[in-house]
């Protein structure tokens, strides 16, 4: 059966996973750029069960707002009021790695 509740074990999964998931982005020089709620899915097996304790059932999506580290600080910058955005965004300063990480510590 699905899971319907979404205790602290849960979540220390949950947010283990997406941190790994970062990390993999980051180390081919990926910034995500807009993580939020809304960008974060899992995947249901075909038996319909959700195996949240394994890695590839939670997916990142929505990479619109994606950009490599190594792109001109022009190519770095997002528009966009969400509460997940890190403070640089609201300075003008381009994204970094550690924006993903800012908008992970939020989403906690």
């Amino acid at each position: 059966a699905i899971q319907k509740t979404y205790n602290e074990t849960v979540a220390a999964i949950t947010v283990n996973n997406i941190a790994r998931i970062l990390s993999s982005l980051h180390a081919i020089e990926i910034i995500h750029g807009d993580l939020r709620p809304e960008n974060i899915v899992y995947q249901i097996s075909k038996d319909r069960t959700a195996r949240i304790e394994y890695n590839h059932a939670l997916k990142l999506i929505d990479f619109a707002s994606s950009c490599f580290a190594f792109d001109t600080p022009a190519n770095r910058t997002r528009q966009g009021q969400h509460s997940y955005h890190p403070p640089e965004l609201f300075l003008g300063q381009p994204l970094t790695f550690a924006s993903d990480i800012w908008s992970l510590g939020k989403l906690v």
